[in-house]
């Protein structure tokens, strides 16, 4: 695969699933504006228009992906089914084609239980996969037909009638099924209306349970102490220590985080590029001055890390409190860079934070300069590898929000 697409990886699409968040903010966080025409030749279709069985048996129903000439980089599926008389019993990937099948687990692999457990709670198969080879970090891309692209397991429940359907809200929709491919510097959703590829599911009743079928798996920096400032009767100081996932040493020395102090829902407080100093260790300590006495919630969100929440601190008049939020539940985690124009953090660890870190990651080592720094996470100078896991091992559900409230 040529250089142009790997750098244009940046806005391929997986699965957007965001659980408790409404649709309308998933479709307006994950928004892809395209300025190249697509060319609709993709398709997903189902291996089997209709199955008969009983309640009790099994069948397995492939999906099957034809990129229709073009060069695939990503597909996201979303398979809609009644819960009531179906249960998925197993899945299969098809892990020689697609290396990353997501959710994923800390080590790359495909979440399958979680798919599997969230598809019959909800009627709805959601995963993504992506050309991206977790042993060797090289990025791909897909131009034959993947038959299959994911291998189902049903159980039929109950008696009655269902259609499996494709989630498909139309053309160049980024919150439905998608197949990505890359026309000179842009992304486009390739594919075509899938609407119509349907199985339908008539189940009787009284049959015997037969067994689930096999499916075979085709520079170092001290600190330097900051005095206690002097402080009016009416207000009080924080000093804190928190971590940044990734970083274990005197690098960096510093990072630039913002710090927002609530009451509730109530914004009281916001500071923007509060410099926090390494101790050497990997703990960073800094200083909130001068807050009026009261009891706070404190929000921290570092360059490249989700929002962090420290809940019920309490300022105290002429005085500083101490807090040290560097145990591994205080940990700030990797994976929201800046992304849109102008660009923002919106707080979520999605496909877009992933496509922005694999847009840069260029070779196996890419040294870090002005512009893509952020992306070193690791604090190493380098991006490579290493990097890319640390995000890859918090995308374990396909959106992760930082925090926003104390509850």
């Amino acid at each position: 695969m040529n250089k142009k697409i790997v750098l244009s990886f940046l806005i391929f699409v997986l699965l957007l699933v965001s659980l408790g968040m409404a649709t309308v903010l998933v479709q307006k966080r994950q928004e892809i504006r395209k300025k190249a025409a697509a060319d609709y030749t993709a398709s997903l279709s189902l291996s089997r228009i209709d199955v008969s069985l009983g309640t009790g048996e099994t069948f397995p129903l492939d999906i099957i992906l034809d990129p229709g000439g073009q060069t695939v980089v990503g597909v996201d599926v979303i398979l809609n089914f009644d819960k009531t008389l179906l249960e998925i019993i197993n899945l299969v990937p098809a892990l020689d084609d697609f290396e990353t099948f997501a959710p994923v687990q800390g080590n790359g692999s495909p979440d399958l239980e979680d798919m599997k457990s969230e598809a019959n709670t909800t009627g709805k198969l959601e995963f993504g996969a992506v050309s991206f080879n977790w042993g060797s970090g090289e990025i791909g891309g897909v131009s034959t037909i993947i038959n299959p692209l994911m291998t189902i397991a049903f159980r039929a429940k109950a008696a009655g009638e269902d259609t499996i359907t494709f989630g498909f809200d139309g053309l160049g929709q980024t919150t439905d099924s998608n197949v990505i491919a890359i026309s000179g510097e842009e992304v486009v959703d390739i594919l075509q209306d899938i609407s119509g590829n349907t199985t339908a599911v008539t189940i009787f009743g009284g049959a015997t349970v037969t067994p689930t079928p096999e499916l075979t798996p085709t520079p170092t920096s001290a600190l330097t102490p900051t005095p206690t400032p002097t402080t009016s009767p009416e207000t009080g100081n924080l000093r804190f220590q928190i971590r940044f996932q990734g970083i274990n040493g005197a690098q960096p020395a510093t990072m630039e985080v913002v710090g927002i102090l609530k009451q509730g829902v109530v914004e009281k407080h916001s500071f923007e590029n509060i410099l926090v100093e390494n101790d050497g260790t990997g703990k960073f300590v800094d200083m909130f001055r001068d807050i009026p006495a009261g009891t706070y919630d404190v929000f921290i969100k570092g360059p490249s890390h989700l929002q962090k929440g420290f809940c019920g601190v309490t300022f105290i008049a002429g005085q500083t409190v101490e807090k040290d939020w560097t145990d591994d539940e205080f940990l700030l985690l990797v994976g929201d860079f800046l992304h849109g124009d102008p660009p923002v953090y919106d707080n979520v660890l999605n496909i877009m934070d992933i496509a922005d870190i694999l847009r840069v990651y260029t070779a196996l080592s890419v040294p870090v300069d002005g512009t893509n720094r952020i992306y070193d996470v690791d604090g190493s100078e380098f991006i490579d590898i290493s990097d890319i896991a640390l995000v890859f091992s918090n995308y374990t559900v396909l959106s992760r929000e930082g925090d926003e409230i104390c509850e």
